[in-house]
């Protein structure tokens, strides 16, 4: 089954650089790759800024430097929505300096219900509240490598191109997170 996922992601790929191809002879054609993550996108910003006219300024920001760096993309064997991605956590880190604000970050509580889940514990109800409680304790690049992880499904190689490190290092840095609000929530068990 993971074979048959890797061919699909592969095939993804190949079509996403046939349209990056297509857009560069011809940056009308841009629109095909905006369509098709304008929403990823979108949603990414929002659930930091939480302010729709700010979000909608910041996802275009995203797209116009996209369509204007587009020369520069390099494939790297991820999907190009991760390029996305790393040029929108610019734009926010940007506008979140400028602004002088804090970085947040906002997670479903479907999907924080699911994350708790992955922690050993009887009653799931006070493992969510103690799994909250723990997030709130990580730094906000701690909790940025949860949520790719964990909530966007991304994988190691994604969040490596994303941070600009090594495959190795967002492994690390992925497990020594989730040791740590393993920890957290042992603690707060007394165990």
């Amino acid at each position: 089954m993971q074979e048959k996922n890797r061919q699909i992601s592969l095939r993804t790929m190949e079509e996403e650089n046939e349209l990056i191809t297509i857009a560069l002879n011809d940056p009308r054609h841009f629109e095909l790759l905006y369509s098709r993550y304008f929403l990823q996108i979108f949603k990414y910003i929002f659930n930091r800024v939480r302010q729709e006219h700010d979000a909608a300024a910041l996802t275009s920001d995203v797209f116009a430097k996209a369509l204007c760096s587009l020369h520069k993309y390099q494939f790297r064997q991820v999907p190009f929505v991760s390029w996305l991605y790393g040029i929108a956590r610019n734009e926010l880190l940007q506008h979140f300096r400028k602004n002088k604000k804090e970085v947040l970050v906002f997670l479903e509580e479907d999907q924080l219900r699911n994350f708790s889940e992955e922690l050993d514990g009887d009653n799931k109800e006070v493992l969510f509240e103690q799994m909250k409680t723990a997030l709130e304790q990580l730094s906000v690049e701690e909790i940025e490598l949860v949520e790719m992880k964990f909530f966007q499904q991304q994988s190691h190689r994604e969040i490596a191109v994303l941070l600009n490190i090594s495959e190795e290092n967002a492994r690390v840095r992925t497990f020594r997170v989730i040791k740590k609000l393993k920890e957290t929530v042992n603690k707060m068990n007394g165990q």
